[in-house]
């Protein structure tokens, strides 16, 4: 009895092997994959970046290429999250090397019967919509990154589990801008012998601009970050404080400016009106202070704190 369950066991291993080894071997290079992939703007340069941008045509050229320990016959599905540009065809068979093709029913992708050996040159020309890192709510237009497949190789019955994708973060050029002035303003906080009250502040403006494109609003969070100057403030020397000072409460006025943004676009500017007030009694009291060392410095200060007060 013992002799009869452990060749049962034997042979359940021999089907269970011949079964995973070819599986095995596609995911380690011997089976199906992407041997060669390059991405350009459309009619333009290659692509350099890690993100591709919403609304702009791209053409990459794809050879896939079979193992000799592809399962012969194996049917597999070539596809993209692109969509078609000014209405015309994903992609183009260049050339096909035993394999057997054609186009998916829906005519976005390719059918491959693939044999060991076989080889498929494609080119794929589509674009990315514009509506993929936007949408609005209650009329405020949001933007967020998004992850998509330029390509992607799967077994028709395993879409979820792709054997090969060249998958991009997806951007706009509104994120686009905002990250690029977001690294030019933290470039600011690495300023040697900046006045460490101008840095906490400076942080502050880019903490909330941080929070503001998070939630999407990353227009608000441009605009915010283009209040900070484009050169840092040094410890002012003796004699100077009233320059000093007015630039602090200009950046007070700014992180102000920066909140009363944010609580608007996401209707909470009742909540925090009295902290609010309450910040611009401080930088009112500042003002004092200026005046006492600057007339002129502390009335132009005080005329920029009636412009907060009044956008409150």
């Amino acid at each position: 009895m013992m002799i009869k369950t452990l060749k049962t066991i034997v042979l359940l291993g021999i089907i269970a092997v011949s079964l995973v080894l070819p599986l095995y071997a596609l995911a380690q290079g011997d089976g199906i994959s992407v041997s060669k992939f390059e991405l350009y703007y459309y009619e333009g340069p290659k692509v350099e970046t890690p993100y591709l941008l919403a609304g702009k045509a791209y053409k990459a050229t794809v050879e896939i290429t079979m193992g000799e320990k592809t399962p012969p016959k194996v049917k597999v599905i070539v596809a993209t999250d692109l969509a078609q540009y000014k209405g015309g065809q994903l992609f183009t068979v260049d050339e096909a090397v035993n394999v057997k093709w054609n186009y998916t029913s829906d005519k976005t992708g390719i059918v491959i019967i693939a044999n060991p050996g076989g080889r498929i040159k494609l080119t794929l020309v589509g674009e990315i919509p514009e509506i993929v890192t936007t949408r609005t709510v209650d009329g405020l237009t949001l933007h967020f990154p998004v992850k998509m497949s330029v390509i992607k190789v799967f077994y028709e019955n395993n879409p979820a589990n792709p054997i090969d994708a060249k998958t991009y973060e997806v951007i706009d050029e509104v994120i686009e801008e905002y990250r690029k002035l977001l690294n030019e303003k933290k470039a600011l906080l690495q300023t040697e012998g900046a006045d460490e009250t101008w840095l906490s502040m400076v942080k502050s403006i880019i903490d909330e601009a941080e929070r503001l494109a998070n939630t999407g609003l990353v227009e608000q969070a441009r605009d915010l970050l283009n209040t900070i100057p484009s050169k840092p403030v040094l410890k002012p020397p003796e004699g100077k404080e009233s320059l000093y000072y007015m630039i602090m409460g200009g950046l007070g006025i700014i992180v102000i400016v920066g909140i009363v943004m944010w609580l608007r676009a996401t209707g909470r500017a009742k909540m925090l009106e009295e902290k609010l007030h309450s910040i611009t009694a401080d930088l009112e009291a500042l003002s004092v202070r200026v005046e006492k060392l600057d007339r002129r410095l502390g009335s132009e200060l005080r005329d920029i704190i009636e412009k907060a007060k009044a956008s409150i």
